[in-house]
């Protein structure tokens, strides 16, 4: 490809390659500077522009000049290449010579030949590089003739180009990679286009279908490029109604069958989201009774504040029956509707009654009371969350009487173990102790308890004559055979009886002292005879290994 430029002259100013096909990496490629017809002229002055990237100036070769005569000689005012290339270069010039550049200045000593002049006035050696296109442009030339004012010589120049000229075209991209919005929002974004080799033209702009409830807009919806780069907005909304999931959005430019796309991950998430919560999680209440538990919501956090759940929260509940009555479980809310900042909290109160149960014995119910909470601006929004309310366990509480029993070592004495159940417990009731230094006797071993009765168990407590007088505990222990055990202490002082038995005078007819010396005296003959029976066993069991050798 050649650009002409034309000042309606005889004379051309041209570059011929010796090869306008693309060739491998660092293979010499040369071009020829030559005139044709050219009027007039004894020196010149010229700058040719390469991408060093496709063509890399390397050498400045004078031998293959031929326009004058073999004869003629030249002054060469300046050789650069790339603003200095060691060896190869004379009288760069700053601000003229720099990279992809090839300088040369020459002056023919003398008086040159007639016109009009036509060949080679030199030539550029290059090494091609890993591109395969470039444009090989005149800076500057200019053909002088000192003899004409001004002295320089008219003539048309003709560039040149190595390879073929990629196709003009554009390029597509977005700000954005990914988004995240929120169903009935909105969120925006800029499409970049940009000339890729000199492109002009109109881009226009479309967007394929995401899904039902997802809308893409250009603004504008075309772009007029001019070798520039321009953008447009790109403005994404959301219905309410919009499933939370992931998607793409393909954004599509177009130009006289020229189609680019670029891809958009657009991330629709659950509005601003609130948790609902109680405390209690739980409550433990029997029939016939009434509590309370806080209800509370927090707009749960997000990266972006813009993102946070902000508005009012409209609340409901719905509460069961009593299977066997019907009768309600009534439950209240203080407040029925709770305004939330974003990444705030607000709560209110749950007044709950219990309704009573005739059948009790056979089941305390629990009862699940569902609290709904729903955004007062997007209904899509809504949480529901189930409170428990559960009957608290059967117990048994003992109680033992009188506080203190005193009692003789040797003697009885009687105590009461009274139990009363608790939780509408119902069943038989057993009984235990535990007493170090005598025993505790119930007259009964099990008693049947009714809903909300007591029930008492007499205790025969005896203190062994030998019991030491002073503190004790009875440990009365009342339990059922559903697993439920509560004991109680009954505080015992055991009384000395006064008297203790006296140590004997006479054993067997003798004073003690003597009867005591009597065994002595049998344990120290018992003693000695032990020892001589062990020493005569040894002596025999030596004499029989003897005569064995």
């Amino acid at each position: 490809m050649q650009t002409i430029h034309t000042v309606c002259a005889s004379g051309t100013l041209s570059i011929a390659l010796s090869n306008n096909t693309p060739v491998p990496k660092g293979t010499p490629v040369t071009a020829d500077v030559r005139v044709d017809q050219m009027e007039q002229f004894n020196s010149w002055h010229i700058d040719i522009q390469t991408n060093v990237n496709a063509l890399n100036g390397t050498s400045i070769d004078h031998s293959t000049e031929n326009i004058f005569p073999p004869s003629t000689l030249f002054y060469n005012a300046a050789d650069c290449i790339n603003g200095g290339v060691p060896g190869a270069n004379s009288n760069c010039q700053t601000g003229e010579d720099g990279l992809g550049i090839v300088h040369v200045e020459g002056t023919v000593l003398g008086q040159p030949p007639a016109p009009p002049h036509s060949g080679i006035l030199f030539s550029i050696n290059f090494l091609a590089g890993s591109l395969n296109f470039t444009n090989i442009h005149f800076v500057r030339g200019d053909i002088i003739d000192p003899a004409i004012s001004p002295p320089f010589v008219t003539h048309d120049t003709l560039d040149s180009a190595y390879g073929t000229p990629p196709v003009p075209d554009f390029s597509i991209s977005l700000k954005d990679q990914s988004l995240s919005m929120t169903p009935g929002s909105s969120v925006n974004t800029t499409v970049i286009v940009s000339s890729v080799n000199a492109f002009s033209g109109q881009v226009n702009f479309t967007s394929t279908t995401v899904a039902s409830g997802i809308s893409v807009k250009f603004m504008p919806s075309n772009l007029t490029l001019n070798n520039s780069t321009a953008t447009a907005k790109v403005v994404i909304s959301s219905a309410f109604g919009v499933s939370t999931r992931a998607y793409s959005v393909n954004v599509t430019a177009t130009s006289n069958g020229l189609v680019h796309y670029a891809l958009l991950d657009l991330n629709v998430e659950r509005p601003g989201d609130f948790t609902l919560g109680f405390s209690p999680q739980q409550l433990k209440l029997p029939p016939a009774s009434s509590g309370f538990t806080t209800l509370t919501l927090t707009s749960s956090t997000r990266a972006q504040v813009s993102q946070e759940f902000s508005g009012s929260v409209s609340l409901s509940l719905k509460a069961p029956r009593n299977h066997w009555t019907n009768a309600p479980v009534n439950a209240t809310l203080d407040q029925v509707s709770l305004f939330l900042s974003p990444g705030g909290t607000n709560s209110t109160t749950i007044q709950i009654s219990i309704p009573s149960s005739p059948f009790a014995y056979y089941g305390l119910f629990a009862y699940q009371i569902n609290v709904t909470a729903v955004s007062a601006s997007n209904h899509y929004l809504n949480q529901t969350q189930t409170l428990d309310v559960v009957p608290p366990p059967f117990n048994l509480i003992p109680k033992a009487s009188p506080s203190i029993l005193r009692i003789t070592a040797g003697q009885s004495g009687f105590a009461t173990l009274s139990v009363t159940g608790v939780n509408y417990f119902s069943g038989p009731v057993y009984a235990s102790s535990t007493l170090s230094g005598g025993t505790a006797r119930y007259n009964e071993s099990e008693i049947y308890m009714d809903v909300g009765g007591t029930v008492s168990f007499k205790v025969n407590i005896t203190i062994d004559p030998r019991t030491t007088a002073g503190n004790y505990v009875a440990l009365l222990t009342a339990y059922s055979g559903t697993g439920v055990a509560q004991s109680v202490g009954e505080s015992i002082m055991v009384v000395s009886n006064g008297h203790s038995a006296p140590l004997p005078t006479k054993i067997f007819g003798v004073s003690p002292v003597v009867y005591f010396g009597i065994l002595g005296g049998f344990a120290a003959i018992f003693v000695v005879l032990s020892v001589l029976t062990y020493r005569r066993s040894r002596l025999d069991r030596d004499d029989v290994g003897w005569e064995k050798e």
